[in-house]
């Protein structure tokens, strides 16, 4: 594929040689369009050190609602890849489970299609992570994982753990830039 604006060569960042993975830490795994799931906490979360991401957001799963079908991880979810780019820093802070078979792996992931590739029931690399870590220069990346985290920030007016998290991890960044 070839940018008309520009002649140069358009297409995937991960073809062009710069994978998602290695800026954001997660990038294009799976696409649907069934119930989107919410995200669990993984191990890693329970450290004392990430406390403060969780604080205050009382729900697991987190994003069981959203107005992007029903979840905050759906549509468009990414994962984390550490073939592909994922820094070795990077700690996976939730994951969603149970995408139904409406969700497929992205084209680029699937050398070839056979049947009992499944989707989302079947695949377990069929799901979101939600991501932070620390780069080199000082720099901070927290990555939600799906495009349906956005559509969960106002439910409930804005009380709910999605919203929560997004706060937590914003003011830490302000503060730390700040201070």
């Amino acid at each position: 594929m070839t940018l008309t604006s520009t002649g140069r060569p358009g297409g995937l960042w991960r073809h062009r040689g710069r994978p998602p993975q290695a800026l954001c830490g997660v990038g294009f795994a799976a696409q649907g369009w069934g119930r989107s799931e919410p995200y669990s906490r993984s191990e890693a979360a329970a450290d004392p050190e990430w406390a403060w991401v969780f604080e205050g957001v009382d729900e697991d799963p987190i994003g069981a609602y959203g107005e992007v079908m029903g979840g905050a991880a759906g549509d468009e979810i990414d994962r984390v890849d550490r073939a592909l780019g994922t820094p070795p820093q990077a700690v996976i802070l939730a994951s969603s489970r149970g995408h139904s078979n409406f969700y497929q792996r992205a084209i680029e992931e699937i050398p070839m299609n056979l049947p009992e590739h499944g989707g989302g029931e079947q695949d377990p690399e069929v799901h979101a992570d939600i991501v932070y870590f620390r780069t080199p220069g000082g720099g901070e990346v927290f990555s939600t994982g799906s495009i349906a985290w956005s559509g969960a920030l106002l439910h409930n007016k804005t009380d709910n753990g999605v919203s929560r998290m997004t706060e937590n991890i914003v003011r830490a960044f302000v503060a730390r830039r700040s201070g």
